[in-house]
C-alpha cells in the first residue's frame, strides 16, 4: 500500500498511543470498542478471560499494548483499518488512516495478549504495562525508570520481541523493534542482538544508528521486512519441499555412534525441561538465562531449541557434522519432538531414520559451528551436500517398516544386547501422541480401567446435582458410557440395576435384595430416584471423589496419549490374566462374604481401545515372552493374531469367549511385540504356535558400542570379543555377553562394579556349580583353584572319590587393578 518511504501510520499510532494514557480508569470502555469493532466483523481476538476451571467469562482488564496488538496481528490490512477506523471515531482521533502499513511488525493473530489468564495472571501484570506504556510516550528514554522494561519483560506473555515492538508501535520515532524479522536483518549486519535490561537495550540502539545513519527505526524496519521477503522467496524457489538441516550430535560428534544405534537426534540444555510447554522461543531464552547463567547470550541456543521442537517437521533432511571440517551421515526425521526425562543427558529428542554414515570432508568451507541450523534458504549449498554425501531423493519417504515388519514381532538376543531398550524408546515412541490435549472420552477412558461397576455408579451419582438420579442419567454419563465400552456389555442398563441394588443400604424400603455387599452407599426412593451417601464416600472412599475432579481437571497441554500397555511374562501368567479370568473382590466386603467377577485381561483391554479408534496402531509389549506358557496364556486365540484372521481382513476369525460369552477378534491396528532372552530359552525351543505367527528380529551384541575410555589402560571391545568368544566355545552364542553391560563403564570403578555385579553373577548362573568354567573364562586373576586342601576328619566314610573334587576361591574384584583386567584377553589369539 502506497511508497515504501510513506510510513503514513506514523502520525495515527502516535497520537493514538497519547491518546490511550488517558483511559487507564476506563479498560472496560476499550474493551468495548473492540467489541463493537467484532460485531462489524472484524478479527480483534479473545475478549474472554478464563479461570483455573477452564471457565470462560467476559474479559475486564486492558493494557495499551494488548489494546495496540489487536490490530497489529495477521489480519489483513482491511480488517487492520476497519479496527482503526472504529477506534478513531470511539476514542477521538484526529489523524488520518493510513495509506499503508510499511515496516510494521505483527503478532501472531493467535497469541496477541500481554498478559495471562486470570487465574495464572502476575498480580501486577496491567500496572506494570500501564506503568511503562506511559513513561515511553511521555518521557525521554534516559528518563525511563529502569525497573519498569524488568518487571515487563517478566509477565509470562511477554517477552523481548513482544515488548519492544508494542514500544515501536507507539513510538517509532524512538524505538526498534526486536521481532523476529528485524533481529535476522541485524544479525546480517553483523550486529550481535544481547538484551537483558534497559541499560543493554538503549547500548544495542547507539550500535544500530551508528551502522545505519540517517535511517530512522521505520525505515530499518522496512528494510528487515524486504530482506525476509526475499529470502522467504529464495526458499520457495528451491526444489525440495523438505527442509534442511545442519545439526551437531554432541560436541565433537561424541553422541553420533549412541544416536545412530538408537535411531535419534538428540539436544542438550536439558535444566530448560520439556520445550512443549513454552508457548514462543523469548519464553525459552528468558529460562536460558536463568538456569545457565553463566553463559553468554542464549539468542542461537533458544534459537536451536525452538527451531528444534517447533519448525523441524518429520520428513526433514538432517546432516550430522563433526566439528568444523567433516560429515559422519544423515537421516530422515521421523517423529515429532518429544522430551525424555529417564536419559541421563540430551533429553531434547527426535526419532530419526539414519540413513548413511560415513566420512566426508567440507573441504576449504568451514562448517557452521552452531547445534542446529537450518540450510534450506541456501538451495545451491544444499545442492553441493546433496552430492558430496550422496542424499538420496528417495529415501524421503522414510517409513516405520523396519521397526514394524509385520504385526506380531519378537526382539531376542543373548542378554544385555538391547531388547527392551529398544522396546522402551523407540517402539513406544511409535505409539504415543505427544503434544495433544486428551478428549473428555480418553479422560474418561482411562480414569475407569481399574474400576469396578459399583464405583463407577457411584462416582455418576456424585457428579449429579444433588447426588440423586435415574438409571437412564446414570447410563448417560461419559464415565459410565467409557466402562460400558470398555466391558462391551450387551444389556447395560441390568448391569447398573444389580450394581445399585447390591450395595444399597439395608434399610431401604424400596429395595428387597438378600446379597447386599459392602459398601452400602446407595438409596432408592418411591419415585424409583438412586442417591448415594456422599458424606459417608467423602469420609471413607476418598479415591472416588479425587476420580472425579481428575475428571473435571482442565486437560493439561502437549499431555503425551499413549496408545500401548507393558506386561512381563512369568510361570504363573495366565489366560485369566492375558484375555479375562473370574477374580474375586478383594474390598469392601463384609466378613464371611465372598464375590466374583469377570475381570477383562490385558490382551483384551487394549484390543477393546484398538477398535474404537482404529485410524491410530495400537501396540501390546510383552517383555520376556518366552517365560510364559505360550500355549496357556493365549489359549485358543492364538490363531486370531495371524495377519489375514484378524478383524477386517480376507480371513476374518472370531471366537466366544468361555466367561463373559463375548464375540471377540483382534482388529488390524493391533501390534504384538514381544522381546525374549535366548540365554533362557532358544528360539527352536518356543512354542511352533508362538514361532510360525511372529517376525523374529535378532539383537546381537554390537563391539561398536562398547565405549574406548580414554585413560583407562584397558581395550574394552577387546576384552568384550575374548569374553563372548569363549562364552561362545563352552556354551553357544545366545549365551554371550550384551554391549549394554559395558556402556556404564566410564573408569575403573565402575568397571569394577559392572563385573561384580553384573559379569560374574551372570556367568555363575550359567556355570552354576562348576566354577573352573568361569576361570576358563576371566582366567586365574578372577578364579583361582585351592592348592592346600584340608583333610577331612578320620573315620570310614567312603568318600575316596572326594580327594580328587576341585576347589575354587573367586578374587574380590574390588580389589583387582587394571592389569588384572587386561589379563583376560592377554593370552587370547588376537584374531579373536
Amino acid at each position: 500500500m502506497g511508497d515504501n518511504n510513506t510510513f503514513s501510520w506514523m502520525q495515527i499510532y502516535q497520537e493514538l498511543a497519547g491518546k490511550l494514557l488517558g483511559w487507564r480508569d476506563k479498560q472496560n470502555d476499550l474493551i468495548e470498542i473492540l467489541r463493537a469493532a467484532a460485531a462489524e466483523g472484524h478479527l480483534v481476538g479473545n475478549l474472554e478471560d478464563r479461570d483455573q476451571k477452564g471457565r470462560r467469562f467476559p474479559l475486564t482488564v486492558m493494557d495499551p499494548f494488548t489494546f495496540f496488538a489487536t490490530f497489529n496481528r495477521k489480519v489483513g490490512d482491511k480488517s487492520r483499518l476497519g479496527i482503526l477506523k472504529i477506534i478513531k471515531e470511539k476514542v477521538g482521533i484526529e489523524s488520518p488512516l493510513p495509506i499503508d502499513f510499511n515496516g510494521l511488525p505483527i503478532m501472531s493473530a493467535m497469541k496477541a495478549w500481554f498478559f495471562s489468564f486470570e487465574y495464572e495472571r502476575e498480580k501486577d501484570a496491567i500496572s506494570s504495562l500501564w506503568d511503562f506504556a506511559t513513561a515511553i510516550v511521555t518521557q525521554k528514554p534516559e528518563s525511563v525508570p529502569e525497573d519498569l522494561f524488568g518487571r515487563c519483560l517478566g509477565i509470562r506473555n511477554v517477552g523481548l520481541a513482544n515488548l519492544t515492538m508494542g514500544m515501536f508501535w507507539m513510538r517509532p520515532d524512538v524505538y526498534v523493534a526486536l521481532d523476529s524479522r528485524n533481529r535476522a536483518y541485524l544479525s546480517s549486519n553483523a550486529i550481535k542482538v544481547s538484551v537483558k535490561d534497559w541499560k543493554s537495550y538503549m547500548a544495542l540502539r547507539e550500535k544500530i544508528k551508528a551502522k545505519f545513519p540517517g535511517d530512522g527505526w521505520p525505515e530499518i524496519s522496512a528494510k528487515a521486512y524486504k530482506a525476509s521477503t526475499e529470502d522467504t522467496a529464495t526458499e520457495a524457489l528451491a526444489p525440495q519441499t523438505a527442509r534442511y538441516w545442519m545439526y551437531a550430535p554432541g560436541p565433537r560428534a561424541v553422541y553420533w555412534d549412541e544416536f545412530h544405534t538408537s535411531r535419534i537426534m538428540a539436544l542438550g540444555w536439558d535444566n530448560v525441561g520439556d520445550l512443549s510447554a513454552y508457548s514462543d522461543r523469548d519464553a525459552i531464552q528468558r529460562n536460558l538465562q536463568k538456569v545457565y547463567p553463566r553463559k553468554g547470550s542464549p539468542n542461537h541456543d533458544s534459537l536451536a531449541l525452538w527451531e528444534f521442537s517447533r519448525v523441524m517437521k518429520p520428513g526433514d533432511v538432517v546432516i550430522a557434522k563433526e566439528g568444523q571440517s567433516k560429515f559422519v551421515g544423515y537421516g530422515i526425521v521421523e517423529s515429532e519432538y518429544y522430551y525424555q526425562a529417564q536419559r541421563p543427558h540430551y533429553r531434547h529428542v527426535r526419532r530419526v531414520n539414519w540413513v548413511k554414515r560415513g566420512d566426508w570432508s567440507s573441504g576449504a568451507r568451514k562448517i557452521v559451528t552452531k547445534t542446529l541450523t537450518d540450510i534450506t534458504k541456501y538451495p545451491s549449498y544444499v545442492a553441493e551436500l546433496t552430492q558430496l554425501i550422496g542424499i538420496d531423493g528417495a529415501d524421503m519417504s522414510s517409513s516405520n517398516d523396519e521397526l514394524l515388519p509385520s504385526k506380531n514381532i519378537i526382539l531376542y538376543g543373548p542378554p544385555g544386547t538391547g531388547k527392551t531398550y529398544k522396546v522402551r524408546n523407540e517402539y513406544m515412541e511409535l505409539f504415543t501422541d505427544r503434544q495433544a490435549i486428551p478428549t473428555a472420552e480418553d479422560r474418561a477412558t482411562e480414569l475407569v480401567r481399574d474400576l469396578t461397576w459399583w464405583e463407577v455408579v457411584a462416582i455418576a451419582l456424585l457428579d449429579q446435582s444433588g447426588n440423586r438420579a435415574k438409571v437412564k442419567d446414570i447410563l448417560d454419563h461419559p464415565i459410565v458410557k467409557a466402562r460400558l465400552k470398555l466391558a462391551s456389555n450387551r444389556s447395560p442398563a441390568n448391569t447398573i440395576w444389580v450394581a445399585l441394588q447390591t450395595h444399597t443400604k439395608d434399610d431401604c424400603p424400596h429395595v428387597k435384595y438378600a446379597g447386599s455387599i459392602q459398601p452400602l452407599i446407595f438409596w432408592k426412593d418411591e419415585n424409583s430416584v438412586w442417591s448415594i451417601d456422599a458424606k459417608l464416600v467423602n469420609a471413607e472412599m476418598p479415591g472416588l471423589r479425587q476420580k472425579l475432579d481428575a475428571f473435571h481437571k482442565p486437560p493439561a497441554a502437549d499431555e503425551p496419549v499413549r496408545r500401548y500397555r507393558f506386561t512381563t511374562f512369568h510361570q504363573s501368567f495366565s489366560y485369566e490374566d492375558f484375555i479375562e479370568g473370574i477374580k474375586p473382590q478383594m474390598g469392601n466386603l463384609e466378613e464371611g462374604q465372598l464375590a466374583y467377577e469377570i475381570r477383562d485381561g490385558i490382551l483384551k483391554e487394549i484390543v477393546k481401545e484398538a477398535i474404537t479408534n482404529q485410524s491410530k496402531p495400537y501396540a501390546l509389549f510383552i517383555d520376556e515372552i518366552n517365560r510364559g506358557n505360550v500355549a496357556s496364556i493365549f489359549g485358543e486365540l492364538i490363531t486370531l493374531i495371524e495377519d489375514d484372521k484378524r478383524l477386517g481382513a480376507e480371513n476374518r476369525l472370531t471366537a466366544t469367549l468361555p466367561y463373559s460369552r463375548e464375540e471377540f477378534g483382534v482388529p488390524s491396528n493391533l501390534y504384538i511385540i514381544g522381546t525374549m532372552n535366548t540365554a533362557d530359552r532358544s528360539v527352536e525351543a518356543l512354542d511352533t504356535a508362538l514361532r510360525r505367527r511372529f517376525t523374529f528380529r535378532e539383537m546381537r551384541p554390537e563391539r561398536s558400542l562398547v565405549p574406548e575410555i580414554s585413560g583407562l589402560q584397558i581395550d574394552l571391545r577387546r576384552l568384550f570379543d575374548v569374553v563372548n568368544s569363549r562364552i561362545a566355545r563352552l556354551m553357544d552364542t545366545d549365551h554371550c555377553i550384551g554391549h549394554a553391560y559395558f556402556m556404564e563403564i566410564t573408569d575403573i570403578h565402575s568397571l569394577r562394579r559392572v563385573f561384580q555385579n553384573k559379569i560374574i553373577p551372570l556367568l555363575r548362573e550359567y556355570f552354576y556349580g562348576n566354577p573352573g568354567k568361569i576361570g576358563m573364562v576371566l582366567g586365574e586373576h578372577f578364579v583361582s583353584r585351592l592348592i592346600d586342601k584340608v583333610a577331612f576328619a578320620s573315620g570310614a566314610w567312603g568318600i575316596d572319590e572326594l580327594d580328587d573334587k576341585e576347589v575354587y576361591s573367586f578374587s574380590d574384584v574390588t580389589e583387582l587393578k587394571e592389569e588384572d583386567f587386561a589379563s583376560i584377553y592377554a593370552e587370547a589369539s588376537p584374531s579373536v
